[in-house]
Parts: structure tokens; sequence; C-alpha cells
């Protein structure tokens, strides 16, 4: 119940940023986001059995899949941001 109500605050406030953005940038936000998740699910299993298989198993695909979207997101990110100027 709390775990839910927390979700539903989160996905609002995250909601309101990108309305107070504008569509462009959360469309722009969107995008990489499903880039992101198509690179993190692809090569999770990869990065979990390579590097973290031996230290943390029970955890490894969770952290590399965790890792891995995060990873890609900010990289991505950090690029269109270099690219598409502010306020367009």
């Amino acid at each position: 119940m709390i775990f839910g109500i927390i979700i539903l605050v989160l996905a609002a406030g995250i909601a309101f940023f990108h309305y107070m953005q504008g569509l462009f940038s959360a469309m722009i936000s969107a995008t990489l986001a499903i880039l992101a998740a198509l690179l993190a699910v692809s090569y999770h299993e990869q990065i979990a059995e390579l590097l973290l298989g031996s230290s943390i198993p029970r955890f490894a695909h969770a952290v590399a899949l965790v890792g891995l979207f995060g990873f890609g997101y900010l990289v991505l990110r950090l690029i269109v941001d270099r690219l598409v100027p502010g306020n367009v």
C-alpha cells in the first residue's frame, strides 16, 4: 500500500516536471528512456555474468539492469543536451 502511494507520488512528480519543461523536452526524454531501456535489456545478462556473477549472484541481474539503464540514460541525455540548446 505504502509502496504504491510512493510510486504514484513519484510518477506524478516526474509528470509535473515534464509538463513544466514542455512537450519537446518530454518527447526527447521519453525517447532516450526507451533507448536506454533497450540497451539495458539487451546487455544486462552478459554484464551480470561477466562482472557481477561471482560477487553478488542473487542480485547480479537486477544491479546490471538498473546500472545499465542509468548509465545509458545519463550518457544519452548528456549527448542530447550538448547537441540541442536549451529553451528550444
